[in-house]
């Protein structure tokens, strides 16, 4: 329709349209001590992997996205987003579909997945060690490859590799089809 040879889809951006279907105030209710001026957009993580995970073809070549969470209102303040009850296991399950479905909806591409992201702390969106999780993000991150190439999932073996942009670090996780025999994370 617009020329593209592949779409991107880059949670949390563009979501379907399930995902806006949010009851605000019941997600509000769920949060301590949330400042009574916050007008920004509150979701609920576990309903955006679901939602997510379920996508079906949409009849051009789609390169996946996941994250591991989502809250920018160290950039947007009072106007920010929140994806609530984000989780490892939630993460882990999400990437392991994700990368499950990568080699069925990316032809003729080599199937790429994205995840948003390495370490974008002000947007709450980083697989890297932290006081609450740890190293969980990345045990969560390995275990889906893991149950990729093991067969508990089938689809090709995978590599990841973090590449760099000007203002954005992102990892990406490449499936090559018998082109590299275990995983390399760099």
């Amino acid at each position: 329709k617009f020329g593209f040879d592949v779409g991107i889809e880059f949670p949390p951006h563009n979501p379907p349209s399930d995902e806006h279907k949010v009851d605000n105030n019941r997600l509000r209710a769920t949060i301590q001590n949330l400042n009574p001026d916050f007008n920004g957009l509150l979701r609920d993580y576990r309903d955006c992997a679901r939602s997510r995970s379920s996508l079906k073809s949409l009849g051009y070549p789609l390169f996946r996205g996941v994250m591991p969470s989502w809250d920018n209102t160290a950039r947007r303040k009072l106007h920010g987003m929140i994806y609530l009850h984000s989780s490892p296991q939630i993460y882990q399950n999400w990437l392991t579909t994700v990368l499950s479905s990568a080699t069925e909806n990316s032809a003729p591409h080599e199937p790429i997945v994205f995840i948003n992201a390495w370490n974008e702390w002000a947007e709450g969106a980083y697989l890297e060690p932290d006081a609450k999780y740890d190293d969980a993000f990345l045990k969560a991150t390995k275990a889906a490859l893991d149950s990729i190439q093991t067969g508990d999932v089938s689809t090709p073996e995978l590599s990841v590799e973090r590449t760099i942009h000007p203002s954005v670090v992102s990892s990406v996780v490449m499936a090559e089809s018998k082109k590299i025999p275990e995983i390399s994370v760099i």
